[in-house]
């Protein structure tokens, strides 16, 4: 009870350090008990006259020894009814599931209960809320429920970004919100991200806990990383773990390396736990959606009036061998290749081109079959790369960790008479 014109103050902490957003809802209510009033949804006194109900929050509900409650909820197939109640120290509620009929199905002598609709058709489920006499305090408790109904989840159907198992196999992502995945025991989700120095990433999972436990994990694959070989739990060595057995999680981590990192996000199917639905969200990422490498050096404008440039998507990590280069803004039906070397350079008009040559030491060339590209009427190029086979003036080599290549694009021009252009550079830090 609170005193009239009494100041009260509240303090909201994160826990261990955690950061994050949230609401606090402020409400005002009578003491039912004391006043010896009923609550809205009376008389649901018995199964044959239980309230029906919607999802959603109910407060301010009232149970006595003499007078429980009952509700009813109508589920689709593959629904699942989610029922929690809140009561006090000195008053204990217990729940009684019965079927359309009323029969009884289950007593639970917890606070909620979660069932699901196998029957293939839709399904009315009654439940009752009761005081339990043995803790029954004064004889009346006011309480507050929650009722949640939600689709039980199907990984039948993998999400967009399969098959993304392990490490070496993660989807590149920028900052933005990623609906509709899934996650399965034994085929965890794994991300690369990545982070510039100073710079603090922010990734969280929604879900509903009560269809399985999920966890997220944020990873430095040149430190350690996937649960499926440190284990489930804090002590991995991951650089920030969400694990905990409720709704949602968050992992969060500032670089201060000195350097840009790619890092690895993992959401986590707890050991048994079967499948899940979730939605992703990332802030902080420096790249959006799978861009990799930094420009260097500069371009000539080409014939098309502007200069053209290199880009690349995919994945830093050596063992993805998911790398590939895009040269855009080129003159339209022009022969272009790549070119790659581990030292940047630049040259201005090499070999009387008009552009200038962002590469030096030794160069390779990408003129191997179907390397030879036209630009087409969109002026554009693109080549997937084999980390494992690339073109130097002695022969094939393997890009290795670690290891800092760089990569340009040359192109036949017209400006007014023939000649050549190039793309500025692009330097690419593998791990």
């Amino acid at each position: 009870n609170t005193a009239a014109g009494a100041t009260y103050l509240i303090r909201v902490g994160g826990f261990n350090g955690s950061t994050g957003t949230g609401t606090i809802i402020v409400s005002e209510s009578q003491d039912l008990c004391a006043a010896g009033l009923d609550d809205m949804f009376e008389d649901n006194d018995t199964c044959q006259t239980a309230a029906a109900i919607t999802p959603g929050t109910y407060v301010d509900l009232v149970a006595t020894l003499t007078d429980p409650d009952h509700y009813t909820v109508t589920l689709a197939a593959s629904e699942q009814l989610n029922v929690a109640v809140v009561d006090t120290a000195t008053e204990d509620l217990d729940l009684n599931q019965f079927d359309a009929g009323c029969n009884l199905v289950t007593f639970f002598n917890t606070d909620g209960f979660s069932y699901t609709n196998t029957t293939g058709a839709p399904e009315v489920v009654n439940f009752e809320v009761f005081l339990d006499p043995g803790f029954s305090g004064s004889g009346c408790v006011q309480y507050t429920m929650t009722v949640d109904v939600s689709t039980v989840p199907d990984c039948v159907v993998p999400d967009m970004f399969e098959p993304n198992i392990d490490c070496a196999s993660a989807v590149p992502v920028g900052d933005g919100i990623y609906p509709g995945l899934n996650v399965q025991d034994g085929d965890n989700d794994y991300y690369e991200v990545v982070v510039d120095d100073g710079a603090t990433i922010v990734a969280d999972i929604f879900f509903i806990d009560a269809f399985a436990d999920t966890d997220l994990y944020l990873w430095d694959p040149l430190v350690s990383c996937d649960t499926n070989v440190a284990g489930p739990g804090t002590g991995t060595g991951a650089l920030s773990v969400g694990f905990s057995v409720s709704d949602d999680e968050q992992v969060t981590y500032t670089n201060t390396t000195g350097a840009a990192q790619v890092l690895i996000i993992e959401v986590d199917m707890f050991t048994g736990g079967g499948c899940n639905d979730y939605d992703l969200q990332v802030a902080g990422t420096s790249g959006g959606g799978g861009g990799i490498g930094s420009n260097y050096c500069t371009a000539n404008n080409n014939s098309t009036g502007v200069p053209a440039a290199i880009g690349a998507a995919g994945s830093r990590l050596v063992s993805s061998n998911d790398v590939t280069l895009t040269a855009t803004d080129m003159p339209q039906m022009s022969f272009a290749f790549f070119l790659a070397s581990t030292t940047q350079g630049f040259v201005p008009n090499p070999g009387g081109s008009d552009g200038n040559l962002c590469l030096g030491g030794a160069i390779g060339r990408y003129v191997g079959p179907g390397q030879i590209q036209n630009s087409g009427t969109v002026g554009e190029v693109s080549l997937i790369l084999d980390l494992t086979m690339v073109p130097q003036p002695m022969g094939f080599v393997s890009v290795m960790p670690g290891e800092t290549w760089n990569f340009t694009c040359w192109f036949r021009d017209a400006n007014p008479g023939p000649t050549s252009n190039f793309t500025d550079g692009l330097t690419i830090v593998f791990i």
